[in-house]
């Protein structure tokens, strides 16, 4: 058998994974009997073979999370591998793959293969409702200036909105009002992305005192959502100066907050 987790996105793909082997996880009652196979790396295809060929009528069902092998330079092989095992009952492919198949693999996108389409939540109602329910998962509750201001942060960064949120998981209140969410979520995008140093240091300071924040975890928040190339070196500089033992955490964040 093989299911079919397709789409643009990282972090979907390996969420829509993670669901699909809890699910048959809970459909088998035991734990998986499951390996993970990179076919581009040296003789993970070989290894992939031995895997699905060696059977015993002990072992439960196989599973084999394979990625790009839709890749592979042995194309007529890998297709004839794939086929053969769409109709196995004992052995589950979980092929990951970040697009569409090319014509040589569009046999994945018929019937009696399971596909798992990840598509990326548009901007807008769509975002927002995603942003919402990983808020749930984590515990939190966010409200609409909470939601806002993540996607005119992240946009369509996922892997950016989803470390912020478990920021905030991580804090020792995690069931924050959400007025205090959004001064968190507000506070650190201005800390990042504010116009002046005025408008940096004071939303520092808020975060200082209001928030209560550690030094250290505001200045490790700072690099994620960040597409300035300018303030990634920064950083990197004063992470670096910091480790040497020159800045702490606290001076290097008013220095890049004057800046």
């Amino acid at each position: 058998m093989i299911i079919f987790i397709y789409g643009p996105n990282s972090y979907l793909r390996g969420k829509r994974l993670k669901e699909t082997l809890s699910s048959a996880s809970k459909k088998q009652g035991t734990s998986l009997f499951l390996e993970q196979f990179n076919v581009l790396e040296d003789k993970e295809f070989e290894r992939l073979l031995n895997f699905v060929g060696s059977r015993s009528m002990f072992e439960p069902r196989k599973f084999a999370v394979v990625e790009n092998i839709l890749e592979s330079e042995n194309k007529k092989e890998v297709k004839e591998f794939l086929k053969e095992n769409i109709g196995d009952k004992e052995t589950i492919l979980i092929v990951l793959a970040d697009k569409k198949p090319a014509k040589t693999f569009d046999f994945l996108l018929a019937d009696d293969v399971v596909q798992r389409f990840c598509d990326l939540p548009s901007k807008g109602p769509e975002l927002r409702a995603f942003i919402k329910r990983e808020a749930v998962e984590r515990g939190l509750q966010l409200g609409a200036e909470d939601t806002e201001i993540l996607e005119e942060n992240f946009g369509e960064d996922l892997w950016g909105i989803v470390t912020e949120l478990d920021k905030v998981a991580l804090m020792k209140k995690p069931t924050l009002e959400s007025a205090q969410l959004g001064s968190y979520f507000a506070l650190s995008g201005a800390l990042k992305y504010g116009g002046t140093p005025t408008q940096k240091l004071t939303a520092l300071e808020k975060l200082f005192s209001d928030n209560k924040e550690d030094p250290a975890r505001i200045f490790n928040g700072l690099i994620f959502g960040l597409k300035d190339r300018s303030k990634i070196e920064a950083l990197a500089d004063y992470d670096a100066a910091v480790k040497s033992g020159k800045l702490d955490y606290e001076e290097a964040l008013v220095d890049f907050a004057l800046s």
